[in-house]
């Protein structure tokens, strides 16, 4: 299966590759389900799909390809849990979801057109189903509580944020709360020192790329985003590297800015 887009060979080190997701399913802007079981099944067959908290520890066995591979979704859609969580289960794969806290509701579920940037029209999860993702597989991060340009933030507002989400989730779910995601993957040197100050162990951006090993900054985390156009070949493209020149792209953007 898919035999023809299996990875070049195995290089000295593992490349790791973490991949970002938002909403499966059938929103407006979700990756159909049926296409995200075929990328699951790839990465299944032609990778070593370990947790995000393994890839950072270096607790990784490399695959046949030398691909490790790291699967994460933002924001908190109730799509993950209703449509992705089946698939993850039924293919044996871990992931991370980093969740706007203050967008998961107690029992009274809350609609993503209530918060800014996120998509459009999407019911968002509520708390038992984030425990239910937790209890399957799915470690839980923040996104902040309100889903807010981190970089456009006070310092004083920033820390409350990131504390807030922090304690929300582990309250809410029991389970510890070790990661984060920048919304729209804005981050400065002044907002990873608050992040690792707010008791995170790892953060990671929008920048897309891969790397040798572990990652050298736990607090720059890239990723690749996979989009709902992409085929089966793009999506194998992102993953062997092909596309790594998008992220030299980003960050000379970044700098020019």
């Amino acid at each position: 299966m898919y035999s023809h887009l299996r990875p070049s060979p195995a290089p000295d080190k593992p490349v790791s590759v973490v991949l970002t997701y938002h909403s499966v399913g059938t929103g407006p802007l979700a990756l159909p389900s049926d296409v995200f079981r075929r990328q699951m099944e790839w990465l299944k067959q032609n990778t070593s799909v370990v947790s995000l908290s393994e890839l950072v520890k270096g607790q990784i066995q490399s695959s046949k390809s030398g691909i490790v591979c790291a699967i994460t979704f933002d924001d908190g859609y109730a799509s993950v849990h209703r449509y992705a969580l089946p698939i993850l289960r039924e293919v044996g794969l871990p992931a991370t979801i980093y969740l706007v806290a203050g967008a998961i509701g107690d029992h009274e579920r809350k609609s993503s057109s209530q918060f800014d940037g996120l998509y459009p029209n999407e019911d968002m999860l509520i708390w038992q189903e984030a425990s239910e993702l937790q209890a399957n597989g799915v470690q839980l991060g923040s996104h902040l509580v309100h889903h807010k340009d981190l970089t456009a933030l006070d310092a004083a507002t920033a820390s409350e944020e990131l504390a807030m989400s922090k304690r929300l989730i582990e309250d809410k779910s029991g389970a510890q709360c070790a990661s984060f995601c920048y919304p729209w993957g804005k981050h400065n040197q002044r907002t990873i020192e608050a992040v690792r100050k707010a008791g995170y162990g790892n953060a990671v951006t929008a920048i897309q790329d891969r790397w040798n090993g572990i990652p050298h900054d736990p607090f720059q985390i890239p990723r690749a985003d996979i989009r709902r156009d992409y085929t089966i070949d793009d999506f194998a493209a992102v993953v062997r590297g092909d596309w790594d020149f998008l992220g030299y792209i980003q960050r000379f953007r970044r700098w020019m800015n």
